[in-house]
């Protein structure tokens, strides 16, 4: 059985994560709508916070998105990231929906 070790939120948490554990999590559920990061089982794309948290017995909230990402891409696993496009077509990085937000929220005190 192929394993890799992942922290979880709190960094003194270390886990066991295994394929068997990502199988199982699989089985007999749907995958939820993948907001950012995904990953691919089978033909189905999973919400991947979601799928680690149901394979390791804890929520979502527990998994922080480098350690998931790393640790299903070291089972070889193929993870997808989302990425949100503006209304010309454009990507949205992260840091310009922050500048945006800033820039309308000094527009409207002024």
């Amino acid at each position: 059985m192929r394993s890799v070790e992942i922290s979880l939120r709190n960094p003194a948490e270390k886990r066991s994560l295994s394929l068997e554990q990502i199988a199982a999590a699989t089985w007999d559920r749907e995958p939820g709508e993948v907001a950012t990061h995904g990953v691919l089982i089978g033909t189905r794309l999973w919400p991947m916070r979601h799928l680690i948290g149901a394979a390791l017995g804890v929520g979502a909230e527990r998994v922080g998105n480098v350690a998931g990402l790393k640790a299903l891409d070291q089972l070889g696993l193929r993870t997808y990231s989302l990425v949100p496009y503006d209304g010309k077509g454009n990507p949205v990085r992260a840091e310009d929906a922050v500048r945006r937000a800033d820039i309308s929220r000094r527009a409207a005190r002024s």
